[in-house]
């Protein structure tokens, strides 16, 4: 899917859709690890944008689900 085809208001609707989405998928994950909002959305952000993450933490964080 190509934005540049989209006219401002498509775009609008994709990016309002695609946040919805987003927003799903970070309440779903945030019913088995609890309390780290902030982790998973950087997570989320780095899958997305097909990169690497190193998590760093104390023993017992969820840091390999």
């Amino acid at each position: 899917m190509r934005l540049s085809n989209f006219n401002d208001n498509q775009l609008q609707q994709y990016v309002l859709a695609s946040n919805h989405k987003l927003q799903d998928v970070l309440q779903e994950i945030s019913k088995v690890v609890i309390g780290q909002e902030h982790v998973l959305r950087d997570i989320l952000i780095c899958l997305l944008s097909r990169g690497h993450i190193l998590l760093e933490g104390a023993p017992g964080l969820a840091k390999t689900l």
